[in-house]
């Protein structure tokens, strides 16, 4: 899959960024100018993160650490709202034991592992799995 960083230059007019990029911002160009009527072009794109967002979030999650008792620490409790959200899928472990795994999706990174008290990772773990 081809990767293309593209902005918009002094005059408004948007371009590859880079040599690389130049070319390859071109080479698409090319390709959607040449496309016949109802013929299809698939693509995706990433929009980075919103800085205000993401400080708005921490600001309502150090809110909720504040009014709770259950967590030593913000980030098991930024953990076991990633569980609650549905950002991991439940398996079954090989000792019967529900195994939480991060979901493949690249706007979230949860994870199987998360820090103990002394900065080691242990893989985190339910006593019992989802009730169905």
């Amino acid at each position: 899959m081809s990767q293309l960083v593209i902005f918009k230059n002094e005059s408004g007019k948007l371009e590859g960024f880079g040599e690389k990029g130049r070319r390859a911002w071109l080479k698409f160009l090319k390709v959607v100018e040449g496309m016949a009527p109802g013929e299809t072009l698939g693509f995706t794109y990433k929009l980075p993160r919103s800085p205000e967002h993401h400080r708005f979030f921490f600001l309502k999650l150090a809110g909720l650490f504040q009014r709770q008792e259950g967590f030593s620490d913000q980030g098991r409790l930024l953990d076991w709202l990633k569980v609650g959200a549905g950002h991991v899928d439940l398996v079954p472990g090989r000792d019967g034991v529900a195994d939480a795994l991060g979901v493949n999706d690249s706007r979230f990174r949860p994870h199987p592992y998360i820090k103990d008290e002394i900065g080691g990772m242990v893989k985190l773990r339910f006593s019992k799995g989802p009730q169905v």
